[in-house]
């Protein structure tokens, strides 16, 4: 890929080109309000899409909602192809969420594994033994998953990644020898929990608030944080100021609370303030912008896909063209297109055809005739 003269981008706007990542304690309604968000936001489910992850089934009690299920890894390679195809119902697709992402790694560590299995020929009994161990395996996961979020960005396409929470003790540096302090933040692998954490551009953590008096819990409340404390582990790429500390998680309108939130949290933290009018211009201006990444980013990558199934006959012409003919050469239909090959190139022999002309011989051979590559 050839490098890009850097420029200076404008900022996101809208909730659908945010990637946001959203952990809670169980039942609290992540799903619901991705759902929601969807008919809030657009009117109709067919703008999002949500997937649920290996055996995670969380939206089977969920009207309205867009959704497939991700098995294997092949259907997450199957899916990325499909938003990026001609179909209509693709381009509908404003935002996705994995639902969840406790049961996307296990996915990816199994796809890893497979390659493992596959170059070495042998049984991979788990995601320390692949690539050698050593966590070289987990690494090779998290570039998977961090491959997945990426492409979806370059279609234009929001994330919202839903995970579960856990209590962690955190001591502070210094502080050695005392007891430390709990908080509320990702039940994952802290490895794991850094693809989300760090490049996500919001962390919002669900949690319920519990009054308690004597030991006994007498009321509590649903809140979603925008904004960390001693307690809570959240957070954004919001200026300070921008967004309240949480939100009431407990009303009918969550979902266009928490769009209002986020959205209003974007046009405050930008540097340069706008008036209504100058800021709907600057909307309309982003969304130009990032169609028109989009558009170039695919027709990049049909280029560089074309450029790689070139290279690929041209390097078997190269090493194995002439065993190949040689295999072939009593298929009638292979024999005359030699033939045909040979004259127009004004050479006598298969040995003197240019390797650019061999390889479209044997793209012929393998995309018209079905005659297989393996030697």
């Amino acid at each position: 890929m050839a490098f890009k003269k850097p420029t200076v981008k404008k900022t996101i706007t809208d909730i659908s080109q945010a990637l946001i990542y959203l952990r809670s304690t169980k039942k609290f309604g992540k799903t619901t309000l991705f759902r929601d968000i969807i008919l809030e936001k657009y009117g109709s489910p067919e703008n999002g899409l949500l997937l649920g992850m290996g055996h995670e089934y969380g939206y089977s009690l969920l009207d309205d909602l867009n959704s497939t299920q991700i098995e294997t890894w092949k259907d997450m390679e199957d899916l990325l192809a499909w938003l990026a195809s001609d179909d209509e119902d693709a381009k509908k697709i404003k935002m996705i969420s994995f639902d969840t992402i406790d049961e996307l790694i296990p996915l990816a560590e199994e796809e890893i594994c497979r390659q493992w299995e596959k170059k070495k020929k042998e049984k991979c009994e788990s995601i320390n033994e692949a690539f050698g161990g050593y966590g070289k395996g987990q690494e090779k996961a998290i570039k998977l998953i961090k491959k997945v979020v990426a492409r979806l960005r370059k279609l234009n396409i929001g994330v919202f990644a839903i995970a579960h929470t856990k209590l962690r003790t955190v001591t502070d540096k210094g502080s050695e020898g005392t007891e430390g302090y709990q908080v509320l933040t990702s039940n994952l692998e802290s490895r794991y929990e850094s693809i989300f954490g760090d490049i996500f551009d919001f962390v919002f953590t669900g949690n319920v608030d519990r009054q308690i008096k004597d030991g006994v819990a007498v009321s509590d409340e649903r809140r979603l944080y925008f904004r960390g404390n001693t307690r809570i582990d959240a957070g954004g790429r919001f200026s300070g100021g921008s967004v309240p500390e949480y939100m009431v998680f407990e009303n009918e309108n969550n979902a266009a609370e928490f769009i209002k939130i986020v959205e209003e949290g974007m046009r405050n933290s930008l540097r340069n303030k706008k008036t209504d009018e100058e800021y709907e211009q600057y909307k309309k201006e982003v969304e130009e912008e990032r169609i028109e990444e989009t558009k170039k980013s695919l027709e990049e990558e049909k280029e560089e896909a074309a450029n790689a199934e070139a290279d690929k006959y041209l390097d078997f012409a190269v090493e194995k063209g002439i065993d190949f003919a040689r295999k072939y050469y009593s298929n009638d239909k292979f024999k005359s297109k030699v033939a045909e090959c040979l004259e127009n190139a004004g050479v006598k022999k298969i040995q003197e055809l240019p390797n650019e002309d061999f390889a479209e011989l044997i793209k012929y051979a393998a995309e018209e005739l079905g005659l297989s590559m393996e030697i």
